[in-house]
């Protein structure tokens, strides 16, 4: 099966799985009916997914994540701050998921179960690392790394919270998701400072030592002094 090919079947099986997913979860059953609707075959779909449910969650998250990515890029965000921009992509992706919300509750309980822990942390950590890039980090430091990690977690509570709220159109996941992202930028801006100032101090005191070092070095015996 040709790349383009397999590309337009996933996107079809994914949006007609969905709709199975609600009742029977993400099981063999529900792929198999997917395939059904579509009219694809039982040697395509093992193709397309030959860790069955498994490869359905992975690509369903990453479905979500260039849907993200297709809306952000239609949105000017020049004039945002950076959590503003992050804020801004985080919600985004929650929208899109919005009504699929049953799909995402049954398939975060699955990557909650110890198995499947590494499947469940390289799947937030795709998400997140989309969001940084999209909304123009391109750090290579230290921050690469915190900015993802700290998302990361902001993302994994935000998604619980939203699975249980009941508000309309999910005005307090998306109050709560505002004060998770301007805790964790204030806590990077903290954690920021403390390196650059490690880093500073570092070299104050390799700098002490050197001159430490040149003034009490032990002289040569070819260049001995004689008081």
């Amino acid at each position: 099966m040709l790349k383009e090919e397999k590309d337009r079947c996933w996107d079809d099986f994914i949006e007609a799985m969905l709709m199975r997913v609600a009742l029977e979860g993400w099981s063999y059953k529900a792929l198999k009916l997917g395939a059904s609707d579509i009219n694809l075959s039982s040697g395509a779909l093992a193709e397309l997914f030959p860790n069955g449910p498994k490869d359905a969650i992975r690509y369903f998250s990453k479905w979500a994540d260039q849907k993200m990515v297709e809306e952000i890029n239609t949105f000017d965000m020049s004039d945002l701050r950076i959590r503003e921009k992050i804020s801004f992509a985080a919600k985004t992706r929650l929208a899109i998921l919005q009504p699929h919300r049953e799909a995402v509750r049954r398939a975060t309980s699955i990557l909650m179960a110890p198995n499947n822990a590494v499947l469940g942390m390289k799947l937030v950590y795709a998400s997140v690392d989309c969001m940084w890039y999209e909304i123009g980090d391109r750090s290579s430091d230290f921050s690469f790394y915190t900015k993802r990690g700290l998302l990361a977690g902001v993302l994994s509570t935000t998604t619980m919270f939203w699975l249980t709220d009941g508000s309309e159109n999910s005005e307090e996941t998306m109050s709560f998701l505002d004060r998770r992202i301007g805790d964790v930028m204030r806590l990077h801006r903290t954690r920021e400072n403390f390196v650059n100032a490690r880093f500073r101090a570092r070299k104050a005191f390799e700098t002490f030592g050197d001159v430490l070092k040149s003034r009490y070095a032990r002289p040569s015996k070819g260049n001995s002094r004689v008081t």
